[in-house]
């Protein structure tokens, strides 16, 4: 989910609808913004937990696009945020960037921002070691309740239209 698209408090009922109404499961792909303070404005950081993993239904797919790391960070203190709220471990299978979707960029019409075009590999590790050592945005260590491994990396491309 994000921010932009709607209110948290529409993304949770549709969260808790569709945990309630089905037997299978969405992956949350999106960012984080805002949660490093812990103030996802205008999300609560409680909505943001709920439709990322709270919600049965529920698995994060965090986008970890930016190079510099940042993405990865917020998304481990979201990850802080459920420990120390819910006492549970939020986990992390796989990482999402974007680098396919910048290199065809003149293709589409949407552009992809500087240092936004990381690849898979990278956006990978940033996510790992803010979960298992410190994160490369700004050397934050991860709480050992942290600590897993992350199975998969994707990445987008858009698909043009015929």
């Amino acid at each position: 989910m994000e921010f932009a698209y709607g209110t948290g408090q529409h993304a949770h009922d549709w969260a808790s609808a569709f945990s309630n109404n089905s037997s299978h499961v969405y992956f949350d792909y999106g960012g984080c913004a805002g949660c490093i303070q812990e103030d996802p404005s205008p999300w609560t950081m409680e909505q943001v937990y709920y439709v990322a993993w709270g919600a049965s239904a529920a698995f994060p797919f965090p986008e970890i696009y930016n190079q510099s790391g940042v993405k990865a960070r917020q998304w481990q203190q979201l990850a802080i945020y459920g420990h120390r709220e819910h006492g549970a471990l939020m986990v992390f299978e796989a990482t999402l960037t974007e680098q396919e979707a910048c290199n065809q960029e003149t293709h589409t019409p949407y552009a992809c921002y500087a240092g936004t075009d990381q690849d898979p590999d990278a956006g990978w590790s940033q996510m790992w070691n803010c979960l298992n050592t410190k994160c490369d945005y700004d050397d934050h260590a991860a709480p050992d309740y942290l600590n897993q491994g992350i199975q998969w990396s994707s990445d987008i491309k858009y698909n043009p239209s015929p």
